[in-house]
């Protein structure tokens, strides 16, 4: 299996500009961390005005925490978005050869930090153990057990058919990670940009799957008037609303750090930036997914808040509780404008069932292209919304 990651070399005033942001994130981090990676190419050459810096950062702990910075650059300021992992996890070779995502970024990656001397060892002997056919397999079904919790998850939201179709988002991200895996290819940000690993698996494979997921999805929206208009309005009654709250001392680190993180209006107006340029570069499938994405996990903070002040300990993405019920509770005045960004107007039960039936069968492409590449799987669970009868028995 020949795994790729193909990037031209920068020009050579922003070659000055990468080395002087690196200096930076190394001053900035490296207190706190024993190995430091970048993404390679620094600079998305699609999205060049808003490129950010995507950063591993190995340090003491045991919980996966994201973090945001903002470095000045030779001009203007830079995003960095750093996540943090257990140090101990970059030693264990195997382990993190079958981690999926986490995987897709280090190989990714350029080493920038190396405290102890063994980071570049350690990442070797991941790249060199994720070509096993055991651990290609194990990061394969983790995509697959997502694309599974992301259909039974529609059971729960058939009141707001707009989650439940934003979970298809998810399915078919999932789905389309685990055929780029299959074909050796890259996508660690394929949850917010999918349409990056369909365009690289289509060039592989020769489908041609984009119009049948823009449809389906319904994401042949205008991204300025179904998503931008309303986005900053909807930021700023959920920050008003719920504040941090105290947080229940169980309560997971990531999903503190994401808590501020997702209410954060710097990071909303880089991320309306981010889908502007994609607009701009005729990319608006892929600008409307990245919106929708920031939409839900506004939609999520009423509930984490809810689940807090409960002394509940909770995921931040995944709700633990219907959506529908929970927010009309909580906070009734943000179902409208969520439910339009996420669907349009109009959507239906049948109208998500439609599009189920359309993941099912970019599903069925994927496992057809697993067989073919000798990828070797444990029986994938069937796929299906959650049905309380039916799954309590």
């Amino acid at each position: 299996m020949q795994f790729r990651n193909v990037g031209a070399s920068p020009p050579a005033d922003e070659q000055c500009v990468i080395a002087s942001t690196e200096r930076l994130i190394v001053a900035a981090l490296s207190s706190r961390a024993a190995a430091i990676f970048v993404r390679e190419p620094f600079f998305d050459a699609r999205y060049p005005r808003t490129s950010d810096a995507d950063v591993l950062a190995f340090a003491d702990g045991d919980v996966l925490v994201p973090e945001r910075m903002n470095l000045p650059p030779a001009e203007g300021t830079l995003p960095v978005d750093v996540i943090w992992l257990p140090r101990p996890l970059l030693a264990a070779a195997p382990a993190l050869a079958g981690q999926g995502l986490v995987l897709h970024r280090l190989a990714t990656s350029r080493l920038l930090h190396d405290a102890d001397g063994m980071a570049a060892r350690q990442q070797a002997a991941v790249l060199a153990a994720m070509r096993e056919p055991g651990a290609q397999a194990a990061r394969i079904e983790g995509f697959f057990e997502m694309g599974f919790l992301a259909v039974r998850e529609i059971g729960v939201t058939w009141d707001l058919p707009s989650f439940a179709l934003f979970w298809l988002h998810m399915a078919a991200a999932a789905t389309l990670a685990a055929g780029a895996d299959a074909l050796g290819l890259f996508c660690p940000n394929v949850y917010t940009r999918p349409f990056d690993a369909l365009r690289d698996v289509e060039a592989a494979t020769g489908w041609r799957w984009r119009d049948r997921l823009v449809g389906a999805l319904r994401l042949d929206a205008d991204p300025e008037e179904a998503a931008i208009a309303r986005l900053p309005a909807l930021r700023d009654t959920v920050a008003r609303r719920f504040p941090v709250p105290d947080w229940p001392p169980a309560m997971r680190e990531t999903t503190r750090a994401e808590y501020g993180y997702f209410r954060d209006a710097d990071e909303l107006a880089w991320r309306i930036a981010v889908a502007r340029e994609m607009t701009a570069a005729g990319d608006t499938a892929a600008a409307m997914h990245y919106l929708r994405f920031w939409a839900y996990c506004l939609a999520r903070v009423p509930m984490v808040w809810e689940a807090a002040a409960a002394g509940r300990h909770v995921s931040f993405m995944r709700p633990e509780r219907a959506v529908g019920p929970a927010l009309r509770r909580i906070c009734p005045e943000i179902i409208a404008p969520v439910d339009a960004i996420l669907a349009g107007d109009g959507i239906g039960r049948a109208d998500v069932e439609a599009a189920l039936a359309v993941v099912m069968a970019l599903r069925a492409d994927v496992l057809a292209l697993l067989h073919d590449r000798g990828v070797r799987l444990a029986d994938p669970k069937p796929w299906a919304p959650y049905r309380a009868n039916a799954d309590a028995a």
